[in-house]
Parts: C-alpha cells; structure tokens; sequence
C-alpha cells in the first residue's frame, strides 16, 4: 500500500456525519494525489437512478454520466479509462455496484496501467467505508420511519379512545342523577368509583397526547394569572377520594402571599394530580402526603412530599424516563409516563422538577413562573 493510500484509510476511519461528507473529504484527497480538472461522485439509487453526492473542479454532471459513468455500469468493469485522461472507477461491495467515482481530464500527465490499479485500489477502501455508511443511514431512516409510524399509531389510538370514553363519563352522569336518592350506600359507591376511574383514563389519554406533542415541540400553551389555591381545589377534588381509600391523609400548606402562577391551569392541574397519585401508590397505608407552596427567588416553589419508601439517588433521574419501571409499595408496578408529563410540562413553563428526600419519603421540588405584576405588588 503506497502511503496516500494508508493515509486515506486513517481518513475514512474518521468519524462522519453523512455519506456525502465522507465522500468528498476522499474525493479531495484523491484529486490532490492525481491533480484532475473535476471529480465527481455518485450513488446508485434501486431504482437505478444515479444521485449525486459531491463535484470538484470542472466536472460536467451530463457529459460525465454519459461518456464514464454509463460504460462503467452498463458493462460492469472494474475501470474506464477515456483517451487515458479520464477515469470511471465503481464503488463496489460483495460484487454489488452502488456507485462511482469518476476522475476528468488529468492535467500533467495520462493514465497509465499502475495508477489505474492505485486508484482502483483507493476506491475500493472508499466503497467499503461508504458501504458501512450507507447500511448506518439506511438502518437510522427505517428506525426513524418506524417511530414516526408508532407515534402516528399512539396518536391516533388516543384520539379513537376519547369518543367512546367520553360515552362511559355520560352514562356514569347519568346514572348518579339516576340515583342520587337511592339509599343503597353500595350503588352510589360502586357508580361513583367508576366515574373516578373514567376520568382518571381520560386525564390519563389527555396527559399522553400532550406529552406527543411536548416532546416534538407542537404544544400551544395557554399561560394566564392562576392562583394556585384555585388549582389546588380542583386536584383534591379529583385525589381526596383516592387518598380516603387508601387511608392517607393530604395535607396542604400554601403561603397566603404567594402570587397568581402565570402557567396553563390544566396542565399544572395534571401535574399535581400525578404527583399527589404517585405519592398516594407509594405511600404505606395511614401514611401523609404533603403539599407546601412558597414565593422563591421571582418564581412559586411547590413541593409534594410522602412518608413512602423515597426515591434512591441514583434514580432520581431515570424515574424520569419515559416507559421507566419502579415497584410501588402496593406490589404493583409503576410506570413513568406520568412523571416524564410532569417533566415535560413543568419545563414548558420555563420551571424545573427535581425529586429530594431519602429512605422515610420522597419529595418532589417543582418551580413555576408567577404573575409579574402580583409577585412585584407582593415585593
């Protein structure tokens, strides 16, 4: 191997971000080696169109595919060499043809037989480099289609979900007007647990859709003055009859300067609820949640707290994750959707959420942006 060539090879073993970078970066070193008017080089497409990857110099695409390239993958030879100025060579794999390299109108010199066999060779150390590129971008493309048409299916479920559910929210109205005077304490119980659970699958598919549209950015918040203690009544509302069952008690301390929160009351709704369930599955029976809200440094600092069995420090991040795993004290096991929401929408808001605590409970530590105007009034 001649030393430009053993230097090519350290070259193509450099990291590269496309096909088409790696490719050019080789097609200058080839054009300093033999000094041509143009170079060019292309990739076959299945269909068997050729696309252009990269051009230097004088290199005239049209002529260039008709008097080099043609000949080349028409009579599948392993060079072409045009009046010994101009040279076609193949890029090849396991015999397979994927594209070309093509050098034109060498200046000082002709080819001869040894440079054709030295270029023959350096382009077959690009082929192999360019191949393993390609089979990269190729698996990248397939995984991202395979993404996107999972997200598409996701969104889609969610959204075909809604309808008949919003059927069993009506029929469960429906039925406690039904009832109300029924002295069967068992009926009204066994309605009012169904319609719980039935809202709580829709905050559920409304916090996944959203998280959707978090995650790639599609989100439209709706931020306006929203005191927290009107936030907090509606989410005990919806976790005081969880906490009951479950024998907690839910404890709420706000500080009575706090400012309005400037966020979307319906996602900081969500939040909480998930935050305060989570506590609730977490928490032993007979045990505390706790809800403390404070003014800190121009933003409102919220923390919920539980005498669960806290979150050890090497998973305070990964409880995070998406799809992450944690075993509730209840047997069952968790998953992290609703945390990584909570993430999600917090961090929209221009907020953050970390998790404190050790072995007697686990705190989760939120900020979120007030009200300018309250928060200057209350200074």
């Amino acid at each position: 191997m001649l030393e430009w060539q053993f230097n090519l090879a350290l070259m193509l073993h450099e990291p590269y971000a496309t096909t088409r970078e790696l490719v050019r970066n080789a097609l200058h070193a080839l054009a300093d080696v033999y000094q041509p008017r143009g170079a060019y080089a292309a990739i076959l497409e299945q269909d068997g169109g050729l696309v252009g990857l990269c051009s230097l110099g004088d290199a005239d695409e049209a002529v260039i595919k008709h008097t080099l390239i043609a000949p080349v993958l028409d009579d599948d030879c392993a060079v072409l060499s045009v009046e010994s100025y101009s040279a076609a060579v193949p890029l090849q794999t396991r015999g397979h043809t994927f594209g070309v390299i093509v050098l034109t109108q060498m200046r000082d010199t002709a080819f001869d037989d040894d440079m054709l066999f030295d270029l023959e060779a350096a382009v077959s150390l690009i082929a192999a480099a360019a191949a393993t590129m390609l089979q990269r971008e190729a698996a990248v493309e397939t995984q991202l289609q395979q993404t996107q048409l999972q997200h598409d299916l996701t969104a889609m479920t969610y959204h075909d979900l809604r309808t008949p559910l919003q059927n069993v929210q009506t029929s469960f109205a429906a039925l406690e007007r039904l009832l109300a005077k029924t002295e069967d304490g068992r009926v009204r119980e066994v309605i009012q647990t169904g319609a719980r659970s039935t809202r709580q699958i829709g905050r559920i598919i409304r916090s996944l859709l959203d998280m959707e549209r978090l995650e790639n950015g599609n989100i439209q918040l709706h931020p306006q003055p929203t005191p927290l203690a009107e936030v907090m009544d509606d989410v005990l509302e919806i976790v005081t009859p969880l906490a009951q069952e479950a024998n907690h008690r839910l404890i709420v301390s706000l500080e009575p300067a706090l400012p309005a929160l400037m966020v979307d009351g319906n996602l900081i709704e969500r939040v909480l609820t998930n935050l305060i369930e989570n506590a609730i599955k977490y928490t032993p029976s007979g045990g505390s949640i706790r809800v403390t809200a404070g003014a800190s440094g121009g933003a409102a600092c919220i923390k919920v707290a539980d005498d669960g069995p806290g979150i050890p420090y090497h998973l305070r991040e990964a409880i995070f994750d998406k799809f992450y795993r944690i075993r509730a004290t209840s047997g069952r096991d968790g998953i992290g959707l609703g945390l990584s929401f909570c993430r999600l929408a917090i961090e929209a808001h221009g907020g953050s959420i970390r998790v404190e605590g050790d072995d007697t409970g686990a705190q989760f530590v939120f900020t979120l942006p007030v009200d300018a105007s309250q928060a200057a009034q209350a200074s």
